[in-house]
């Protein structure tokens, strides 16, 4: 039988919860959370009628605990009082007479109340217990009879046992009561940057099949929240076949009718090139047509977009208000990837989007800076925006203003179904905007490099630049061709 963990994301990757019964370590560094956890799981399961007890190995009073949770959304002193959720204090004399006298306290405590979850905090206070009546510490086979003795008991009430350990993650692997308990789960962090990012892992669940690997979690006001890792789904639905409209008309006559629909576009180009301006003509044609969209932003809030697109005379608040456009801003170092998912989710849910503008893949790779995990992290999203028939833009920002064009190698090129590349370029001492459709998949192109302009009206392509060869290089110069067209026509008008 398994029972929910209460706790959002922990479920899923638990496979719908822990069986009961069972005995559960839950490990990790001091402040990692595991104490929260725990609570928050016995104040959740109490509400839905099951009876609890929360046993204390630290000698902390009950009130004490009480106004450390008191800061929860979770907490509800009246589930304690009517007694749904015992909170029991082993007090340090009991311990000092060692195992016998721990046991003993436990069991009549358990006999007592029948609880159905039940938590040690922390287990490994029991390394220093000494045995009754011999005055003396407990050798390894006897630490281990006990512990065994106690998960049997716990097995014969048919109650799920959780317990706390001060552990690292080199501790662990080497701890007895990772072999002797049911289950493990892992609470730690890493270094983002200048951000630490929890993570959870569950290394072990006898008896289920869980989702392996680290998955990050926030501590906030509600108590523990997990994000499970978002990973590539198959595709599941009919995909809609057609072109949709960019809202610049030179380029989707570029593109022989526009962008294919459900499909992924990397818009790539040094800073000041026009990518996000492109975005916002790509979602401000999908909102002329009710068209649900959401813009993603690491760079600019909700505000500052608004004020830009005011620029080109679009009235992006309009749209906000009328619930059409929706954003999500996550200044970068602040950026939890698999949190932004389930906020994404929720909005597609809410409102049906059928376009997303993501500005850029460079505040991704800030919270996701290994590069695989980075284009794994990215497939899985246009995987899923491609399984709910919405098309997206992704900007993509390279780190040269002028000069050749490079994009370095991380695989996400092969990720995109389009490419589309903005570049300054100079030419005759003077500067030019450039586009090239690199890439159009399933769809014939235009792969002339088009030069364009920004006005109050947004981006306008101009003519190609086929007077020029070396567009991709540093030093663009006018064609040995053209040259000498250009003197046969300067003859014919003579």
């Amino acid at each position: 039988m398994k029972i929910s963990t209460e706790i959002n994301g922990l479920d899923e990757i638990l496979h719908g919860g822990f069986i009961k019964p069972s005995a559960i370590l839950i490990a990790g560094p001091a402040g990692s959370g595991k104490t929260t956890m725990c609570m928050q799981m016995l104040f959740n399961a109490a509400k839905k009628g099951e009876t609890c007890i929360f046993f204390s190995m630290l000698s902390e009073s009950s009130s004490m605990i009480i106004r450390s949770m008191s800061q929860y959304s979770f907490f509800d002193n009246n589930l304690i009082e009517s007694g749904k959720l015992k909170i029991s204090n082993v007090e340090r004399g009991i311990i000092e007479k060692g195992d016998f006298a721990i046991y003993e306290f436990i069991r009549d405590k358990v006999l007592k109340y029948n609880p159905s979850i039940v938590v040690i905090d922390p287990i490994t206070i029991l390394e220093y217990i000494i045995k009754t009546f011999e005055e003396r510490k407990l050798d390894y086979p006897e630490k281990r009879g006990f512990a065994l003795s106690l998960f049997s008991e716990f097995e014969a009430w048919n109650a799920l046992l959780l317990m706390t350990g001060e552990l690292s993650g080199n501790e662990l692997t080497d701890n007895p009561w990772s072999y002797m308990v049911d289950g493990v789960i892992f609470l730690d962090s890493h270094s983002i940057g200048k951000e630490r990012q929890s993570y959870i892992e569950v290394s072990k669940m006898r008896g289920s099949d869980f989702f392996k690997g680290e998955h990050t979690y926030r501590i906030t006001g509600d108590g523990i929240k997990v994000f499970p890792r978002f990973m590539p789904s198959l595709i599941d639905s009919e995909i809609e076949s057609g072109k949709i409209n960019t809202g610049i008309k030179n380029l989707d006559k570029m593109m022989k009718g526009g962008l294919p629909k459900s499909s992924a576009t990397m818009v790539a180009g040094s800073a000041g090139c026009g990518k996000s301006v492109l975005g916002l003509h790509f979602i401000a044609n999908g909102i002329l047509n009710k068209e649900p969209c959401l813009i993603i932003s690491f760079e600019s809030e909700a505000k500052e977009i608004i004020k830009s697109a005011e620029s080109f005379g679009l009235d992006l608040e309009k749209y906000e208000k009328e619930d059409i456009l929706r954003f999500i801003y996550h200044p970068h170092g602040y950026v939890f990837p698999d949190e932004l998912v389930l906020q994404i989710q929720e909005i597609i849910d809410n409102i049906g989007v059928k376009r997303v503008l993501i500005e850029s893949i460079s505040g991704l790779s800030q919270a996701i800076p290994n590069p695989e995990e980075l284009r794994m992290y990215i497939l899985s999203l246009t995987k899923y925006f491609r399984n709910h028939n919405i098309s997206s833009i992704f900007t993509y920002e390279l780190p040269e203003i002028i000069g050749p064009i490079n994009i370095p190698d991380t695989g996400l090129p092969f990720v995109m179904d389009s490419i589309i590349l903005l570049r300054n370029i100079e030419i005759e001492a003077g500067i030019k905007k450039s586009l090239l459709v690199l890439k159009l998949q399933g769809s014939d192109f235009d792969s002339d490099i088009k030069e364009f302009t920004i006005s109050d009206r947004g981006i306008e392509i101009l003519d190609s630049l086929k007077e020029y060869r070396g567009l991709t290089s540093d030093t663009p110069v006018v064609s040995e061709h053209f040259k000498e067209a250009l003197k046969a026509g300067k003859k014919l008008f003579k």
